[in-house]
């Protein structure tokens, strides 16, 4: 079993319809061709707990994707305590907020990206996250291929540690 912690990030490849638009727009941004992932969310507990941006802002499980390649990543500076200060900030503003289907549209445009919204898809939700302890520089607008791109070069100079990567 993988050993997961609170405050690891996730993303994952799911495959369905609204999945399949998230690509095709995300490859008009995408710089390095390597456009995969479609989903994302954080672990908030050893046993695999996520809290996720699907229908609802909510809990699932990281083992709902099974059969999914999953990257699974830990930034080197996460502490208990961290953990804690942006998980009650998230959980604060967003737990239980419906998921805002128009926000992955804005893709196309930078601009609407950075319109004011306090709805969160489910990447941005995670890069907020991340971003409320200063380890993503924003999270307006933040797709999973761009997290996946950050982690995997920023793992090569030791701020991130990929903990998985690979089909569950």
């Amino acid at each position: 079993m993988i050993e997961v912690l609170p405050g690891d990030g996730f993303i994952v490849d799911t495959e369905n319809l609204y999945s399949k638009i998230i690509k095709i727009g995300q490859r008009w941004t995408d710089k390095n061709e390597n456009c995969w992932g479609t989903h994302g969310g954080f672990i908030v507990s050893p046993n695999g707990a996520t809290m996720e941006a699907l229908w609802k802002v909510r809990n699932a499980h990281i083992t709902d994707y099974i059969g999914k390649r999953v990257l699974i990543f830990r930034h080197k500076d996460m502490t208990p305590e961290k953990f804690d200060y942006s998980f009650r900030k998230i959980f604060q503003e967003h737990w239980g907020q419906t998921y805002p289907f128009y926000r992955p549209l804005y893709i196309l445009s930078p601009v609407l990206c950075k319109a004011f919204t306090k709805k969160a898809v489910c990447t941005e939700l995670e890069a907020k996250f991340f971003w409320y302890l200063g380890m993503m520089p924003h999270w307006r607008g933040v797709t999973p291929d761009n997290i996946a791109d950050q982690v995997c070069f920023y793992s090569r100079h030791g701020l991130w540690q990929i903990i998985y990567d690979g089909v569950l």
